[in-house]
């Protein structure tokens, strides 16, 4: 069985075009590739975090293939900036894209000693960070699905990443009031506002489209994890940790501007848990109680979070959001030579004990978690997920 990474670069070869990918893995040191990160609403205390995952790569420069377009030797014919890297997971001649990036120019560094350059490369929705909106972008009373789309418009963004109104369908399609106050912002801030008010998230696919879309689940066939004291011996959780109720990402007040909107049910059950949210484009009171109303619908109950390690095998062909069904029972350990079954065999008597039942935490494989992290570790091949129940409910969370 081989188990290895490999590391692609597609140089650009005009200002809007890209030339060929080239296979560098063997000029790359794999052992400098850091944890790779996505990761959405995982940030405890909060929610709608976006984290935007950034990596460096080492290389092997000795014969100058890393160098600027000034050196002939060089791979790339124009700038290196935003030239796009592929990080792939390859296993038993298998590929599974794990990364997808750009080159951040002002942040490479070379060492001439020793003949090594690292690279910083950015997730490719990282062009969002370098982009402003321009003045007449975002007009009043627009919906947020036209607005995240005008946003998205700008050449710098398109060069990388293709935009269709057509796969932006924000959860709450609601509308802004003043759309003025996008002049001139940038617009990470501008869309992470969007994705704010209008409950949803924004992921890429394979081919670089942007999408957004609700929180809900993809129906592909969920994740099958299994814990120690599985019947069937089919443990493949490396580790388990940090289980907790959620209740750390409970918000069952949402206050917008001045405006208030509760669940009323959640506080008296777990107490006022209020997150206030200062948002400028929105200056009509209606709006604002429908943009609180939808987050407290999302937030307004905990759910169980918990975080496994497995082999990174196993979660290829997985993304965020995604089902895991997670199967930890108790650990049964026989007190004589081996456990009692029931039939002729008498349970419970002296010379048949009852086993031993040992474990803190009971997960039944009918809660139905959806994964919010992915930390993929590029050196041991493990990967550690944060699980999330799904729903937004007290009894939607199963399969």
């Amino acid at each position: 069985m081989s188990t290895t990474y490999r590391v692609y670069i597609q140089p650009r070869t005009s200002l809007n075009a890209y030339g060929s990918e080239i296979d560098v893995t063997d000029s790359v040191k794999l052992s400098g590739l850091q944890t790779i990160t996505r990761s959405i609403d995982s940030s405890d205390y909060n929610f709608s975090v976006y984290t935007y995952n950034d990596i460096d790569i080492a290389a092997d420069n000795s014969f100058g293939k890393f160098n600027d377009v000034t050196d002939s030797r060089s791979i790339f014919p124009y700038l290196r900036d935003l030239s796009k890297v592929r990080v792939v997971f390859s296993k038993d001649g298998t590929d599974y894209i794990t990364y997808r990036g750009i080159i951040n120019e002002e942040a490479t560094r070379a060492d001439i000693r020793s003949d090594e350059i690292i690279f910083k490369v950015l997730s490719r929705d990282s062009v969002i960070r370098k982009a402003k909106v321009e003045s007449g972008t975002v007009g009043n009373g627009v919906s947020y699905q036209l607005a995240i789309n005008a946003v998205l418009g700008s050449d710098g963004i398109n060069r990388v990443l293709n935009v269709s109104l057509s796969n932006i369908n924000p959860a709450y399609n609601g509308i802004v009031d003043d759309g003025s106050k996008f002049n001139n912002v940038d617009v990470r801030s501008a869309l992470n506002n969007l994705l704010l008010v209008s409950n949803s998230i924004l992921v890429l696919d394979s081919s670089d489209n942007v999408i957004v879309k609700s929180r809900n689940q993809s129906a592909i066939p969920p994740l099958l994890l299994f814990g120690k004291g599985n019947s069937n011996f089919r443990e493949n959780i490396v580790d388990i940790a940090n289980f907790n109720t959620g209740l750390h990402r409970l918000f069952n007040s949402v206050k917008i501007n001045n405006t208030v909107a509760n669940n009323q049910t959640s506080i008296d059950q777990y107490g006022a848990k209020q997150k206030a949210i200062s948002l400028e484009f929105l200056t009509n009171p209606v709006t604002e109680l429908a943009v609180g109303n939808a987050l407290v619908s999302e937030w307004k109950f905990p759910k169980i979070e918990v975080e496994v390690t497995v082999d990174t095998s196993l979660v290829q062909g997985y993304d965020l959001l995604d089902r895991v069904s997670l199967d930890y029972p108790l650990v049964r350990r026989p007190t004589g030579r081996f456990i009692p079954i029931y039939g002729i065999t008498k349970f419970g008597d002296a010379a048949e004990p009852f086993p031993y039942i040992t474990g803190s935490i009971v997960i039944a494989p009918t809660t139905a978690f959806k994964i919010i992290e992915i930390k993929e570790n590029t050196r041991n091949f493990l990967s550690v997920l944060k699980l999330r129940e799904v729903g937004t409910g007290l009894d939607d969370g199963g399969f």
